[in-house]
C-alpha cells in the first residue's frame, strides 16, 4: 500500500510546473505514530522519491547563487484538490511537507528557513497556515552552505530521526594558517613558519587522513559553537559566549561527542597565494554581515587576517579539497582544525559544502556547484 501511493504521488508530480519555478518536488509519508517510523523507512522514502521524481527535474542558478530551495511537494495545497482526496483516502498514514533548502554562505539557519518557507508560499507551493510550525534538521555553521531539511506540522516531531542521518559534506582545508573558530571566519591565531617546507608535510598528512578515515572518536566541540557549557561555579550559557568573553579557562571540561568519520578522502591540492586568501576572507566577512548575530567582530577579523598574512613572507599556503561522510553532530571545521594539528603546520576550513543529508543527494538533483 505504502508504495502503491508513493507511486501515485510520483503521477501527480509528473504534471508540468511553470518553466520560472525550477523546482524538484517529492513527498516524505510520516505515520501517525512517529515512533512507529524508523530512520531506514524515512531514508527508504526518500530514495524512491529520487528515482521516481526528483531525477525529473533539474536547478539551475540565479545571479551566480544556487537556486534558494528544493522543495517538498505539499499534498494539502488548493492547485492539487486530487492529491488532497487520494492522500486523505489512506487511514495508515499522513502526509506532512518536507522542505529541502540550500543555505547560503553566511546565511543563518533560521534566515534561511524563512526565505525558503515565503518563496514556497509565494509560489503556492506550500500552505501557510502548514508553514505556522516548522523547524530545521542539521544545524550548519554560518560559513557552511549546502542541503538543509525544514519539517512542517506534524513532521517537526520526526526532527530526532533526521537528525540522526549521516552527512556528507565536500570542504577545503586551509594548511598554514589557525583561527579560533577553526574556520576563515575568525581571529588568526597563528601562521606556519616560513621556512616550513610543506611538501613533507602533505605527505605525512596523507597518512593521518587514512588514518582518521573510518573511525569513531570523541570530538570536543568547537570553541565557537551552540552547546551550552558550565563553568565551576554552575553558571551556564553558550560556548561561543564563553569564547567571546575570553572566559574559556573557566569551563571545567569543554563538552564534547562520540562522532564517526565514516570516510575521508584527499580530492585534490592547489596553492593559494596571500592576495587570493585575503580577498576569499574579505567575502567571507562580508557574508558573514548577513547574520546579525555575527556583526560583532566582522571588522577585528578583516584586520586580523590583514595583519597576520603581512607579516609572512611566505606567498603561498596549500588549500586541499576532500570529501567526508560522518555521523550526526561532526564539526567538519573540527577535523579541519585537528588534521592541522597532527601534521603540525594548523589548519581551517576554509569551505564547506552539504551534498548529501541522509539518503537525499543535492547532486542527484543536479544542483551544480561552484
Amino acid at each position: 500500500m505504502f508504495r502503491f501511493i508513493m507511486t501515485v504521488c510520483h503521477l501527480i508530480l509528473r504534471n508540468p510546473f511553470p518553466s520560472s519555478l525550477l523546482v524538484a518536488c517529492g513527498i516524505v509519508f510520516l505515520s501517525r505514530s512517529s515512533s512507529k517510523h524508523s530512520r531506514h523507512s524515512v531514508e527508504n522514502s526518500l530514495s524512491f522519491l529520487h528515482s521516481s521524481s526528483l531525477s525529473a527535474f533539474k536547478m539551475s542558478r540565479t545571479q551566480g547563487c544556487q537556486q534558494p530551495f528544493i522543495l517538498a511537494f505539499d499534498p494539502g495545497r488548493k492547485s492539487n484538490p486530487n492529491a488532497t482526496m487520494t492522500l486523505s483516502s489512506s487511514k495508515n498514514f499522513q502526509t506532512s511537507p518536507v522542505v529541502f533548502g540550500y543555505k547560503k554562505r553566511g546565511e543563518s539557519c533560521s534566515q534561511c528557513q524563512n526565505r525558503t518557507l515565503e518563496t514556497a508560499i509565494r509560489n503556492n507551493l506550500l500552505r501557510r497556515e502548514v508553514s505556522s510550525k516548522t523547524c530545521w534538521t542539521g544545524r550548519l555553521d554560518p560559513m557552511a552552505e549546502g542541503l538543509m531539511v525544514f519539517l512542517c506540522g506534524k513532521g517537526c516531531a520526526n526532527q530526532k530521526i533526521w537528525n540522526s542521518m549521516i552527512k556528507k559534506y565536500r570542504f577545503r582545508m586551509l594548511l598554514g594558517v589557525t583561527t579560533d573558530t577553526y574556520d576563515s571566519f575568525g581571529l588568526v591565531q597563528s601562521i606556519a613558519p616560513d621556512s616550513l617546507d610543506f611538501t613533507e608535510i602533505l605527505r605525512k598528512l596523507k597518512h593521518v587522513i587514512n588514518f582518521t578515515s573510518n573511525r569513531t572518536l570523541c570530538q570536543p566541540y568547537p570553541p565557537f559553537s551552540s552547546i551550552d557549557a558550565r563553568n565551576a561555579s554552575g553558571y551556564k550559557q553558550r560556548l561561543w559566549k564563553w569564547s567571546l568573553q575570553n572566559r574559556l579557562h573557566e569551563i571545567t571540561t569543554i563538552p564534547s561527542k562520540n562522532v564517526t568519520i565514516f570516510f575521508l578522502k584527499w580530492i585534490s591540492t592547489i596553492y593559494m597565494t596571500k592576495q587570493e586568501i585575503l580577498r576569499l576572507q574579505y567575502e567571507d566577512a562580508d557574508a558573514g554581515s548577513r547574520d546579525v548575530s555575527s556583526t560583532f567582530r566582522i571588522d577585528d577579523i578583516k584586520r586580523s587576517w590583514n595583519e597576520s598574512l603581512s607579516n609572512t613572507s611566505r606567498d603561498k599556503f596549500p588549500v586541499l579539497t576532500l570529501e567526508a561522510s560522518v555521523s550526526s553532530g561532526c564539526y567538519i571545521r573540527s577535523i579541519c582544525s585537528e588534521l592541522g594539528k597532527k601534521v603540525g603546520t594548523g589548519g581551517l576550513a576554509l569551505s564547506i559544502v552539504r551534498e548529501k543529508f541522509g539518503s537525499f543527494s543535492i547532486k542527484s538533483a543536479n544542483v551544480a556547484f561552484d
